[in-house]
């Protein structure tokens, strides 16, 4: 008894695999003037093919309409591949529709249907002919592959269409959003200020247009978006705010520099392949958490390429490698990076600067670690402290017995150097302005000069009363060492002369941050 059902299900499965296979394509085509089309589910005209007439080889208006009585009944359409002139104009002849004027609708049919449709490859037959293109207001419904015409150079939509609209010439949605289509033989270069995206290849292969400047709305460059744009020379992508360029978004371009904003989080696999012109990228400093596709800029021959803390992970090839005439990988030799080794918290090291590393690119470190050696003369034999300030944040703090200073891993910066002398007095040694210096490891800066500050009265105040101060008590022939202020071992006349210069009373007479024992005085 098994083994009948076994072989009843498998007789079953037969006929229902014949059934599938003669039945698969029920859909009733029809041919009307030059359009072949069925009729869709939503009841409009879905046109599968134009047969190519001469009259309409540059400039085809689509019609409104299109008739399907039974006489425009055909078997099957006519596949019309890509042709040479002579065989396109033999094929009008051939084609069996001299029953009308052979380029419009008929106009004694009785059933009619909206154009709805335009199909994939429906245009085969114009693809190195036709310059402009125009549809009416019914249509919804575009394969946009079927648009990508060499000679393409201008998209007409009827104003009443509520899924399309065009301007100069480019397709866009209705609303004026989305930019889907720019044609390829198109040298304009203007986009609706109203655009927040771009359809995926909105501008491939468009060969004529050498400049764009990106809408602020526009938040993404999609896949292949300005693949093949050979005359791109330029993009400005200053007033967008670009999260992700995507996969071959500019492969084969004319760039030549690219700023990539300060809103880039991905640069996807392969985003700039081959631009061969392209020199100098940009990853601005504002930019964080950025990530660098596998191939990203391979082919690119980066001379110079300035990047901050703001990549976080690096995939295989993402700079610094082409392709030879051979098609073998190659490294360039003279790109040079400017990116730190290390993270904002000083723990780890960068991905950029792990990636220079293993694959031995040369790179100029931005936050080159130092060891500082200062050596300040009058502070010999005392005991004595030095605090490097940033700004108002204080960084460091480095005690002395012998007047040298020493510390070791500091990064490459501006620093205000403080010293408190064990008189508790304040110093401010000259500013320490630690720089990039042909990857010198070592940092040593003798200190010449210093201007000491005196509060002497201890009111957290450097004004009059603190001459006040010293000449009320009497001090000058005293060796009193707290108000010796230039530590020249005695306290006199020129002790207070320090107050009155410039440079220590008046812009300084401000209330001092209660910091130590004698108030740091940023100067």
């Amino acid at each position: 008894m098994k083994k009948f059902i076994s072989i009843l299900l498998v007789i079953v499965m037969v006929f229902s695999c014949v059934g599938v296979f003669a039945f698969a394509d029920t859909t009733q085509y029809y041919r009307d003037g030059m359009y072949e089309f069925y009729i869709g589910s939503d009841g409009g005209a879905h046109i599968v093919n134009v047969i190519y007439y001469e009259a309409h080889a540059q400039e085809l208006d689509l019609p409104f309409r299109l008739c399907f009585d039974d006489d425009k009944k055909v078997d099957s359409i006519k596949t019309t591949d890509i042709q040479t002139t002579s065989a396109k104009a033999n094929s009008v002849k051939a084609s069996g529709i001299e029953d009308d004027d052979n380029d419009a609708p008929d106009p004694f049919g009785a059933n009619y249907a909206y154009v709805t449709a335009l199909e994939a490859e429906s245009l085969n037959a114009y693809v190195s002919t036709l310059k402009k293109i125009s549809f009416d207001t019914y249509v919804s419904d575009i394969d946009i592959d079927t648009l990508r015409l060499e000679q393409l150079e201008e998209i007409v939509v009827d104003e009443n269409n509520t899924t399309y609209s065009s301007s100069n010439g480019t397709l866009y949605s209705a609303d004026g959003k989305k930019l889907i289509l720019h044609p390829q033989h198109s040298s304009d270069n203007s986009i609706l200020s109203t655009v927040t995206s771009f359809e995926t290849k909105a501008f491939s292969d468009s060969t004529e247009i050498s400049s764009i400047t990106v809408p602020s709305g526009v938040t993404k460059i999609p896949d292949r978006c300005f693949e093949g744009c050979t005359a791109l020379a330029s993009i400005d992508m200053s007033n967008a705010k670009i999260g992700k360029i995507g996969i071959y978004a500019f492969l084969n371009t004319a760039l030549t520099a690219v700023n990539l904003g300060a809103y880039i989080k991905l640069v996807d696999s392969f985003a700039f392949f081959g631009n061969s012109n392209l020199t100098s990228v940009t990853i601005p400093q504002e930019a964080k958490n950025v990530v660098l596709g596998a191939g990203s800029f391979i082919g690119c021959p980066i001379e110079e390429l300035t990047v901050y803390r703001s990549i976080i992970e690096m995939n295989d090839k993402a700079i610094g490698f082409y392709y030879d005439d051979d098609f073998a990988l190659q490294q360039y030799d003279n790109l040079v990076v400017t990116t730190y080794k290390y993270d904002e918290a000083m723990e780890n090291t960068t991905a950029m600067y792990n990636y220079l590393k293993t694959n031995a690119i040369k790179f100029v470190p931005l936050d080159d670690i130092y060891d500082i050696n200062i050596d300040y003369e009058q502070l010999k034999g005392y005991d004595a402290v030095m605090y490097l300030y940033k700004g108002s944040t204080k960084k460091y703090t480095v005690n002395s017995e012998n007047g040298i200073f020493e510390l070791q891993n500091i990064p490459r910066a501006n620093y205000d150097a403080f010293f408190i002398s064990k008189f508790g007095l304040a110093v401010k040694g000259t500013s320490i302005n630690i720089q990039i210096s042909d990857y010198k490891e070592q940092y040593n800066k003798l200190v010449l000069k210093h201007q000491p500050i005196g509060n002497v009265n201890g009111d957290n105040k450097i004004d009059i009363n603190d001459i006040a101060a010293l000449l009320e008590e009497d001090v000058y022939t005293s060796a009193n060492a707290d108000y010796d202020i230039n530590m020249d071992g005695i306290v006199d006349f020129r002790d207070v002369s320090i107050i009155l210069a410039k440079n220590n009373y008046g812009a300084q007479g401000e209330t001092l941050p209660k910091e130590g024992t004698t108030p740091i005085i940023p100067i």
